[in-house]
């Protein structure tokens, strides 16, 4: 994605919907929250940096969309809405178009990553304090 594209989704989709976590930690408590975000963050950069590793490694296509949309699920599910649309817009790149179109979206999700995994810590700080 260029980086107009980039800014884009930065500026229309906040980084990190906290009203995930709130309904999260209605449902789970607090305790489990952190230990949910524990191992979310840590699913989430190891499936960030397999995407890192496919586009090194030239894979484009269906690997590619798969990865993406396991990470569009997580994302999304754990309230890191920016990170979760660029996930699903590189789905549908890796489904739809050619290697340099794939390519400029691998680069807007992983731009994404330190805002996108710095918001969710400092939810779990927040979590781990009440």
């Amino acid at each position: 994605m260029c980086d107009a594209g980039r800014s884009a989704i930065e500026r229309s989709t906040p980084a990190f919907d906290a009203s995930v976590i709130e309904a999260l930690r209605s449902v789970l408590g607090a305790d489990q929250l952190v230990t949910l975000i524990e191992g979310a963050a840590q699913e989430i950069e190891r499936r960030l940096n397999a995407v890192a590793d496919l586009a090194k490694a030239g894979e484009t296509g269906e690997s590619m969309r798969w990865l993406a949309h396991d990470l569009v699920g997580l994302a999304g599910q754990i309230g890191l809405a920016a990170l979760a649309e660029a996930a699903r817009n590189l789905e549908d790149r890796a489904r739809d178009d050619g290697p340099v179109s794939v390519a400029e979206a691998v680069e807007a999700l992983l731009a994404l990553r330190e805002d996108s995994l710095t918001a969710f810590r400092t939810a779990r700080a927040e979590v781990g304090r009440s």
